[in-house]
């Protein structure tokens, strides 16, 4: 035998799949230091590795598919965003899939924060919606309270038929009236 040492890089890129899989999302998905990745890959498979040989590792194994998945992030809250709430422009769409990538990205970003990002967006298109449902209901209302006010003018002016001076401040009061429903509704 040759006494050489074997080289840490080949044994963690010749991981048997599930190994390969585990390491890359202690390191992808988990975010755990390499001091971390070390001592799990000694309790859980008994492999012996070095630092430079996860930092290796990583720069073949994980920083695209890290890349890539934060990059899916963004598109899919990016999307959702695009479906449920058409008020926001372009521009804010942008902003908001890249704080979503950087997010995804960051080491020390926490899951947290891309949830409250979607909590927001989230919130922001129901509130949206209640405010339309409010304002329909306004709507309605008002429309209700027309026509109630109309219907008791209506059987007032029929009261008074007959009396011109009563006539003439009813035609007054109704004038007055219509035009504050106007600049309510406006």
């Amino acid at each position: 035998m040759s006494g050489r040492k074997p080289n840490s890089n080949a044994k963690l890129r010749n991981l048997p799949p599930e190994q390969k899989t585990a390491l890359t999302d202690w390191l992808v998905d988990e975010g755990i230091s390499y001091a971390e990745a070390k001592d799990r890959l000694k309790e859980e498979f008994g492999i012996s590795t070095s630092t430079g040989a996860l930092s290796n590792f990583w720069d073949k194994e994980c920083f695209t598919l890290k890349f890539r998945r934060a990059r899916t992030v963004a598109e899919e809250l990016v999307g959702v965003m695009r479906e449920s709430d058409d008020s926001f422009d372009e521009a804010t769409l942008k902003a908001i899939g890249q704080r979503a990538f950087n997010l995804a990205v960051a080491q020390d970003a926490d899951v947290d924060d891309l949830a409250a990002l979607t909590k927001i967006m989230g919130d922001s298109a129901r509130l949206k919606l209640a405010q339309k449902k409010l304002e329909l209901d306004i709507n309605k209302w008002r429309s209700a309270v027309k026509s109630k006010v109309e219907i008791g003018l209506d059987a007032l002016q029929d009261e008074i038929k007959g009396n011109p001076e009563a006539l003439a401040l009813f035609d007054q009061m109704k004038a007055i009236f219509l035009n504050s429903v106007e600049v309510a509704e406006g």
